[in-house]
């Protein structure tokens, strides 16, 4: 068991916290890769700022999970509950993120890269939650 945030984690929900995180900032990749193939030029970043705006995404999106109860493994969600959870967890943490861009407009990656970081984000995410169930 490890103690963070005043709170007892078993070592399965940790794992399960880390490859979500992973899945997260792989979804900002994903997401790059689709819409500038790639290449940080066109999308005006550098690797530093790419990586930045990456960490910022999965850290806003897992904190809505924290609050909106998804990471509370000692109840047994059900798929319909979980589900919930999970679309008002990602509703909460796209709405933080248009106010941390609105407040630092050096942070915001793109529409369309936000757009298509939020849908794939939701997507392996859900699909490793069901997978878990």
């Amino acid at each position: 068991m490890i103690r963070f945030f005043h709170r007892y984690w078993s070592i399965p929900a940790v794992a399960s916290v880390l490859v979500e995180s992973l899945l997260l900032m792989g979804s900002v990749w994903f997401a790059f890769v689709l819409r500038f193939r790639g290449d940080l030029s066109i999308g005006g970043f550098t690797s530093y700022q790419f990586v930045l705006r990456a960490w910022l995404f999965a850290t806003v999106v897992q904190l809505a999970f924290y609050l909106g109860g998804v990471y509370d493994f000692k109840n047994h969600l059900s798929l319909r509950e979980l589900n919930i959870r999970l679309w008002r967890s990602f509703a909460v943490g796209a709405a933080t993120l248009f106010a941390i861009y609105y407040l630092f407009p050096s942070l915001f990656m793109g529409r369309g890269l936000f757009a298509l970081s939020l849908f794939f984000g939701l997507t392996t995410v859900t699909c490793w939650r069901l997978a878990l169930l």
